[in-house]
């Protein structure tokens, strides 16, 4: 198994090395595509994406109201007339009201919390799917070793009926149906190459890639079982409601609420700007009326807004509004999640239950059967329909297994993405 510093060679010099030579396929272990998934998903790149976003409002709530500084001459003689021109400087410095910085950094640091517990929660879903995905093109891959399996068998037949017709030891009709059920069974075998194909281009997709042809690796672990496990469904309950993303996520949300709240109400508090102000006047002209000697003057100057905007309360009522939706939205996701895990431990212990009449003395039994009809069937005592039944017996009881394992692996996915654990990757 390549290590996963290959996949990123392989994924950023893909399409170059597809323009000069077929590009070198691989096995693709079940841990080491997780770990791809985690780098590159493209759900999950746009979900962290939001983070700078969030990290972004939090040090544009840090800055503090620019200082305004105003330099020029404030008059001139354009008549000369002898009249006085004044030249000046003043700075005008913004107040915040009281509270109202440290409300607006509570809030987004409140959205940044948010935005966090949220793409943890995208980065369970997605592994949560990617998982599965997994284990479909695990499925699809013994789905198909049992067809071909099949399709083998079903060739010795016919061979063995084509050579017993030749020698006249046998009959027409049984060659004819022996070559329908041959063909019939490899009308199943390009459909299960097909579906085999298509899910692994699936997992191309899951990891970021852009698949050619049948895919950028050869094949699946196909040797992947996940083993049965007994769980508590209380303790999964709580532990669920104590560690998924969302429901903190949700418990985070009434917090970034609440701190709304607070900055709407802080926001209604006027701002002040204290201004100070210096200008220079020059003499003005002898013998006119503006003659006199230059002088300087100070001001210092205090500016409010009259808030008569204030009698609207539209923010506050919306940051209210916000408060209680919040609250929903909490309540809402804590009974989701009890339902959630007590649904899916329900599905998990039926197939369990499901996998666990599966042992192996009855695929052993199976396999025997099929043994014992082909060997009857060659030494001239059994019929070909007792062949094909036993051929189909076969079929179906490995189909059925393999279908137990597979719900089985998705049952458990499930279960440990609805409880907030991961342990399949240990």
């Amino acid at each position: 198994m390549m290590r996963s510093s290959a996949l990123i060679v392989v994924f950023c010099c893909g399409l170059s090395a597809q323009a000069q030579s077929p590009q070198p396929r691989e096995t693709l272990g079940f841990h080491q595509y997780l770990s791809a998934v985690a780098k590159a998903n493209p759900t999950l790149a746009a979900q962290r994406a939001t983070l700078p976003l969030a990290e972004a409002q939090v040090v544009l709530a840090r800055v503090f109201p620019d200082p305004v500084v105003t330099v020029g001459l404030a008059s001139l003689d354009v008549s000369n007339v002898g009249a006085q021109n004044n030249i000046g400087t003043s700075v005008s410095l913004p107040i915040e009201w009281p509270g109202k910085r440290s409300a607006r950094i509570t809030f987004s640091e409140s959205n940044l919390s948010v935005a966090a517990a949220e793409f943890e929660d995208a980065a369970r879903t997605v592994r949560a799917t990617a998982a599965i995905a997994y284990v479909d093109a695990v499925f699809a891959h013994r789905v198909l070793e049992q067809r071909r399996a099949a399709v083998e068998s079903l060739r010795g037949v016919v061979a063995l009926n084509e050579k017993r017709l030749k020698e006249g030891a046998g009959a027409e009709i049984v060659l004819l149906q022996s070559r329908v059920e041959e063909r019939r069974a490899e009308g199943e075998l390009a459909t299960a190459e097909g579906e085999a194909r298509a899910l692994r281009l699936v997992l191309d997709e899951q990891m970021g890639r852009r698949a050619v042809g049948e895919g950028t690796f050869s094949d699946v672990d196909s040797a992947l079982r996940l083993a049965p496990q007994v769980f508590d469904a209380q303790s999964l309950v709580t532990g669920a409601l104590e560690s998924r993303p969302d429901h903190r996520a949700r418990t985070l949300a009434i917090e970034a609420a609440q701190a709304q709240l607070r900055l709407a109400k802080a926001n209604r508090g006027p701002d002040i700007t204290v201004g100070l102000g210096w200008l220079y006047y020059t003499p003005g002209a002898a013998n006119s009326a503006y003659q006199g000697p230059g002088y300087h003057t100070v001001s210092a100057l205090l500016s409010t807004p009259l808030p008569f905007s204030r009698i609207y309360d539209g923010e506050i009522k919306a940051a209210a509004a916000a408060q209680q939706q919040a609250q929903a939205q909490y309540s809402l996701t804590d009974l989701r999640v009890e339902t959630e895990v007590r649904a899916a431990l329900i599905r998990y212990d039926a197939a369990r239950e499901r996998l666990s009449q599966f042992d192996q003395a009855l695929l052993a039994d199976g396999d025997r059967l099929l043994q014992m009809a082909r060997y009857s069937f060659e030494q001239g005592a059994g019929r070909l329909i007792e062949l094909l039944s036993a051929q189909r017996s076969w079929a179906d009881l490995h189909l059925a297994y393999e279908n137990a394992l597979a719900e089985h692996a998705r049952a458990l996915i499930a279960l440990e993405t609805a409880a907030g654990i991961w342990n399949l990757d240990s």
